[in-house]
């Protein structure tokens, strides 16, 4: 899907990496599904502003809903994400 392929750049342009899992990851995406993405931005200079305004940016551009988790609010890790 291009818009996960356009976040992801974006935001590994400004040193952030992310995942995806859910439907998407999982190979079980449905025209109403939604992005999960987990956000990996520990040692980054991004803010968490400015990683809303990347990933909605992009997102509204192809009008589709966007679950965004940060890993730092996980301190025990994500079964089968990380």
């Amino acid at each position: 899907m291009i818009t996960w392929i356009d976040i992801r750049d974006q935001l590994s342009k400004a040193g952030v990496s992310a995942l995806l899992y859910g439907s998407l990851a999982n190979g079980g995406f449905m025209p109403h599904s939604d992005l999960d993405i987990l956000v990996q931005s520990r040692g980054s200079a991004a803010s968490t502003a400015d990683i809303y305004g990347i990933v909605h940016g992009v997102a509204s551009a192809s009008n589709i809903e966007v679950d965004l988790f940060f890993e730092e609010d996980f301190p025990s890790g994500i079964d089968g994400i990380t």
